[in-house]
């Protein structure tokens, strides 16, 4: 059988119906990807990956590029250290990144399709490693990664990514709560004085409105604002990987009802807070949210948009709330449970290689985390 590997320029080059042949029943789907690369700058870089057998697409990947800050996860004292060896080295600590997944993604949508062996998989992920391997060598980037492998597929492809010289580092986990049959349930599982406390606190909300909208074209100004006032009160900061593009929601909102929805929260008629909340089959994800910390108020928004996803997700008659890769102390208090992700990373250098994976246990994401050091104490 004749195959390809090609590395392309654009969404548009890949048809929607073998990507998503490849990735069935994603939110984050053809469109998403393709919305993404709407608003993003041109660049000279691939934006997705296809492996071919016979003309026939059966495997694929989105590929981001970006500059990593090294000591992104540190904080405190160490991350001071860093930051003033980073000034006088001159960016020894900053590599260029060639990535298979996205930083608009909590996971690495690597699709292959249901009818490829597993002989014709491992075949299709190695000859997809070796193209972008040889395209960054050329490019002059030094770093290839594999970005937030699940545990399903870091077990299945952890063997051959180790074979070809990928090493290990453990990553965000993903926050998923697995819901019973209704909001009595969920709450009967947090235990009395959690109920009392989750009361309490939308007591205080009562004056705050909420709707639900697919198309927030009209106000992506303040939608974008919301996000980095957001980001701006996050105790971490993960760099470009954090960083969303102008016009992501505008573009965002032309993927329409049954792939995404925007829960909009009001007071006195002034928008303060959003949810973006994507939709597929098995869960209802937690994608995006942002609030107006410069407006006093005692409400929780927080607790008051959570409680809306769950009633969300069991309305539509699904089990399962995926939340995004922050704020794990609430989600935990909320009975989420913490899914492992894993990078896979490769460095050009030999040399370099080693040392990073000598130190990728103590530069590991979930390892500065505050919440998920919190937790481990």
């Amino acid at each position: 059988m004749k195959h390809c590997v090609k590395l392309h320029a654009s969404f548009d080059e890949i048809a929607a119906l073998d990507w998503d042949r490849c990735l069935p029943a994603q939110a984050e789907n053809w469109t998403y990807y393709r919305a993404c690369e709407a608003c993003e700058a041109t660049g000279p870089h691939p934006r997705a990956v296809s492996f071919s057998l016979d003309g026939k697409i059966v495997a694929v990947g989105p590929l981001f590029t970006l500059h990593y800050r090294l000591d992104s996860p540190l904080d405190g004292c160490l991350r001071k250290l860093t930051d003033a060896i980073e000034r006088v080295s001159g960016g020894m600590l900053t590599l260029r990144l060639l990535g298979i997944g996205s930083p608009y993604a909590e996971r690495c949508h690597l699709g292959f399709d249901a009818d490829l062996g597993e002989e014709s998989r491992s075949a299709a992920l190695a000859a997809m490693l070796s193209a972008i391997q040889v395209y960054a060598r050329d490019a002059g980037i030094s770093l290839v990664i594999l970005k937030d492998l699940d545990e399903m597929q870091a077990g299945s492809l952890r063997p051959q990514l180790t074979a070809m010289g990928f090493a290990r580092m453990s990553s965000l986990p993903l926050a998923v709560l697995e819901l019973p049959s209704s909001e009595v349930d969920y709450l009967a599982s947090l235990g009395k004085s959690r109920r009392r406390e989750i009361r309490r606190k939308l007591k205080k909300c009562s004056a705050i409105t909420m709707e639900t909208v697919s198309d927030v074209s009209a106000i992506a100004g303040d939608i974008s604002r919301l996000y980095e006032s957001t980001h701006e009160h996050s105790q971490s900061d993960y760099g470009d990987f954090e960083v969303l593009p102008d016009g992501f929601f505008r573009e965002i909102s032309r993927l329409g009802p049954g792939q995404i929805m925007f829960k909009l929260y009001r007071s006195s008629g002034s928008l303060i807070a959003f949810n973006l909340l994507f939709l597929q089959p098995d869960r209802v994800i937690d994608k995006f949210i942002g609030i107006d910390y410069a407006t006093p108020r005692d409400c929780d928004l927080h607790l008051l948009s959570w409680m809306e996803n769950v009633r969300q997700a069991l309305q539509l008659g699904i089990r399962r709330l995926q939340s995004g890769q922050t704020a794990y102390r609430r989600k935990l208090e909320l009975g989420s449970r913490l899914l492992p992700c894993a990078v896979y990373f490769r460095h050009r250098s030999a040399l370099l290689h080693l040392v990073l994976s000598m130190l990728s246990r103590w530069l590991a994401p979930d390892r500065h985390d505050p919440d998920l050091k919190a937790a481990a104490r």
